[in-house]
């Protein structure tokens, strides 16, 4: 027996698409196109030598901008032109100019005047203080009839010293010697100066002199004279010694006119010649 079927349809098998957990989006099925990978740069046709160039030029660089920070932080501007390149320098006003080369003396460049000698060497304390007094014949112009009688005592070159030289300018009838006199009669001065500061002699050797000089002789009727020492430097413990031995007045350092001054006048010495009343 024969059945013929006519008129039926079979239905296909259905699809079912899929799609993974935890992914949104569409299903690309068709792979991406390959990336194109960067050509590399081409090389250089001087080699390796001018890389190393550029390096050595980049590091010189590196050094004169540290030169220059580390000038400007620490404020010195003398250093600066040399830090610049040539180059650089050029472009830069004349000011830099100067600071990267000392200018050359106009004198020496037009070659037509002579060379400027150089400055003597200052004299000493002593020579000084002559060169700068006032020369002997005005003082003795300017010095009384009657001037007040001083003895200044240096064991080296009394006549030289400073103290005589501000004395006869003051207008005392100054006698210096070397040593203490042994006067025949009384004679009376108005102050006597044992005078230490003008040799290399001790602040102590000055103590026996005031000893002495105590002893001077004074006409009847007169004060005793003014006993001052004079030295560049004393001990404390001569200080002492020199009040013991009479000593009415010490100056002790550089011998000036106010210093001298000052001694007579806390004694009621009037100076003959008062140049502050000029």
């Amino acid at each position: 027996m024969t059945i013929t079927l006519r008129n039926l349809e079979i239905p296909l098998p259905e699809v079912i698409e899929t799609t993974p957990v935890g992914f949104e989006g569409l299903i690309v099925s068709d792979p991406q196109p390959p990336q194109q990978q960067p050509q590399a740069a081409p090389a250089d046709p001087a080699g390796p030598e001018a890389e190393r160039a550029a390096q050595r030029a980049a590091r010189r660089a590196q050094v004169r901008r540290d030169r220059m920070r580390n000038a400007s932080d620490a404020g010195d501007t003398t250093g600066f032109a040399t830090t610049l390149s040539e180059p650089v320098l050029r472009e830069l006003p004349p000011v830099a100019a100067v600071v990267a080369a000392p200018a050359t003396p106009a004198a020496q460049e037009a070659g037509d005047a002579a060379p400027t000698a150089a400055p003597a060497a200052a004299p000493s304390r002593p020579t000084a203080a002559l060169a700068a007094a006032t020369p002997p014949a005005a003082i003795a112009a300017s010095t009384p009839a009657a001037a007040p009688a001083v003895l200044v005592v240096c064991p080296v070159d009394a006549g030289a010293s400073p103290l005589c030289t501000q004395l006869t300018a003051f207008g005392f009838a100054v006698h210096a010697m070397s040593q203490l006199p042994e006067l025949p009669a009384p004679w009376p001065f108005a102050a006597v100066f044992v005078d230490l500061a003008w040799s290399d002699a001790d602040g102590s050797d000055g103590i026996d002199l005031c000893n002495q000089a105590r002893e001077l002789g004074r006409l009847p009727g007169e004060r005793k004279p003014l006993l001052v020492l004079v030295a560049e430097k004393l001990s404390s413990t001569n200080r002492v010694r020199a009040g013991l031995a009479g000593c009415n007045e010490i100056i002790i350092g550089a011998i000036t006119r106010g210093s001298v001054a000052s001694v007579l006048d806390a004694r009621g010495i009037a100076l003959p010649i008062d140049p502050r009343n000029r």
